[in-house]
C-alpha cells in the first residue's frame, strides 16, 4: 500500500510541477512582475486615510513603488492623494529636536 500511495503522490506532484507544452512560464512571471507595482499602487491609493501617519505611510509606499518603475515604462503614480500627503508632511514638519542631556553627576557620587 505504501508503494501505491507514493506512486500516486509522486505522479500528482509531477503533473502539477512539470512544465506543460506551450506554456511559457518565464514570460508569464515577467508580465506579473511588471504589473504588480501598478496594481499595488492602485490599491494603496484607494485606501481612506484619516491620520497623518496613514497619509505619510501612503506617500512613502507610493514613492517606493514609483522608484521601482523601469526606464522603459515608468509608473505614473503622482496622484492627487500623494501630492496632498507630501504637502501635509511639509506642513507638519517641526524644527529638529535635540536629545535630552542628563544632569551632571553630583560630587558625592564620585
Amino acid at each position: 500500500m505504501f508503494i501505491v500511495r507514493s506512486a500516486f503522490w509522486l505522479t500528482a506532484a509531477y503533473l502539477v510541477l512539470a512544465p506543460h507544452a506551450g506554456a511559457d512560464i518565464g514570460n508569464a512571471a515577467q508580465a506579473v512582475g511588471q504589473s504588480a507595482p501598478q496594481i499595488a499602487a492602485a490599491g494603496i491609493s484607494s485606501l481612506p486615510c484619516g491620520s497623518l501617519e496613514c497619509t505619510a505611510g501612503r506617500a512613502a509606499a507610493l514613492g517606493v513603488l514609483e522608484s521601482m518603475g523601469t526606464d522603459d515604462a515608468p509608473l505614473a503614480l503622482t496622484t492627487a492623494s500623494a501630492g496632498t500627503a507630501a504637502s501635509a508632511l511639509m506642513d507638519a514638519a517641526v524644527a529638529p529636536r535635540t536629545a535630552p542631556v542628563p544632569p551632571e553627576r553630583p560630587d558625592w557620587a564620585g
